[in-house]
């Protein structure tokens, strides 16, 4: 579905939803603790294939409005999963999955595929994975006394591992070009302690306590960093609008996004709950986001409609994403008026106060480009178009309801 975007004010407070990153580790965690967890997650296409392939292993579970309970019961696990367009169910669930099938296989998107089929799953001693023409066949079991993970690429197959280690007696995993400080692998190590799991960490090893195993526990998910980011960025283009239900001492890692707008001359303020633009103007600065890439696509729309010269580097991991980032992005904000170079994974961005706006741009069926491309229509002169605007449900799917309830304006084409 394409979607026409109308510049107009933004007021009022937006909830940003429950983490995305939290969810999928929180289900993971909450079925392995076989029988009376709770979850109060973020449904959207993501979250909704990690708990499908749950209970296609095997998990019971029961669905209300607003939690997910899980049942003692444990069926048999079939041997194919959906993952959809989810590189993160994949990657959480392969290790995890291998410690019930012997012979499985993972199917998605097209470009799921073309993700996933990377140089790291051969870390995984003992499985042999295959990609066939429309799946990823996984053979045999996890047999190693020490996995050796990199994080180069992705945290996500590490912290896939991090929530296997209480299946895997003995087994430790040791880290390459990155420390278990990393934000992604702090947060899964902070779910698997909230149900019981006891690590034991070094500098560049993780591993767990003898007999430790997954325990039934209430788990709250707090509100996601990476969706608040776009809403942050719109508080800045209209002061009246407020963002609320994120947690201030978060362990997300898109909590750094506060710290880039400082850089970049802005500040904001909490109070009673909320985040409101406090003062500034978008100016020079030099960001590395090679530790939160989710990031890249919403600085960069904003440092567009700023006044000075932004270096984003680091961006190396964006090209990686449901979509090439870096191009994409760019792209699609050039189109729009802006002036954004690249330069290998360097993008430069030249701010220019207000972009013309008027034309069509291609979202890539990316969900956080989408996003970035629609939080900054206050500064876009006139009516524009994203193709593919409901890319937003993979992550957000009530992303565009919100933009209207503070005053958005859309029109479907």
């Amino acid at each position: 579905m394409d979607l026409k975007i109308f510049p107009h004010n933004l007021n009022g407070t937006v909830f940003v939803p429950p983490s995305k990153s939290y969810t999928h580790r929180a289900l993971i965690a909450a079925a392995l603790s076989k029988g009376g967890a709770v979850i109060n997650p973020l449904f959207s296409d993501d979250t909704k294939a990690t708990l499908e392939c749950l209970g296609k292993l095997g998990f019971a579970y029961s669905i209300e409005p607003d939690k997910i309970q899980f049942k003692t019961i444990k069926k048999q696990p079939v041997n194919k999963y959906w993952a959809g367009s989810s590189a993160s169910t994949l990657r959480f669930l392969l290790p995890v999955i291998a410690q019930y099938c012997s012979d499985f296989a993972f199917t998605g998107s097209a470009r799921l595929l073309e993700r996933i089929d990377t140089e790291d799953l051969s870390a995984l001693t003992g499985l042999e994975i295959t990609r066939q023409k429309e799946c990823l066949k996984i053979r045999g079991h996890l047999s190693a006394d020490t996995f050796l993970l990199s994080g180069r690429r992705t945290t996500q197959l590490i912290s896939g591992m991090i929530l296997s280690l209480p299946l895997l007696e003995g087994a430790r995993i040791r880290l390459v070009d990155i420390g278990p400080d990393n934000p992604y692998l702090k947060m899964t190590l902070a779910v698997g302690r909230h149900f019981g799991i006891k690590y034991v960490l070094s500098f560049d090893e993780i591993n767990t306590m003898s007999n430790t195993v997954y325990r039934p526990s209430v788990f709250r998910v707090e509100g996601d960093f990476s969706h608040a980011a776009n809403w942050l960025a719109a508080a800045y283009l209209n002061p009246e609008l407020k963002v609320s239900g994120l947690n201030p001492d978060s362990l997300q890692g898109d909590q750094d996004y506060f710290k880039y707008l400082k850089s970049m001359g802005v500040k904001y303020q909490y109070n009673d709950g909320s985040y409101q633009f406090l003062s500034g103007r978008l100016s020079d600065a030099y960001l590395d986001i090679s530790l939160t890439p989710d990031l890249g696509p919403i600085l960069i729309s904003l440092a567009s409609v700023g006044e000075g010269r932004v270096i984003i580097g680091g961006g190396a991991k964006l090209r990686y994403k449901e979509s090439d980032r870096i191009c994409v992005i760019s792209a699609a904000i050039n189109r729009l008026g802006g002036r954004v170079t690249v330069n290998n994974d360097e993008i430069i961005i030249d701010g220019n106060g207000m972009l013309n706006g008027g034309v069509s741009v291609n979202g890539a069926d990316d969900h956080r480009i989408v996003m970035a491309l629609t939080a900054i229509s206050r500064r876009i002169r006139q009516p524009y178009i994203i193709k593919g605007a409901m890319a937003v449900n993979k992550s957000y799917p009530n992303f565009f309801r919100d933009f209207q309830n503070a005053g958005g304006k859309t029109v479907v084409l």
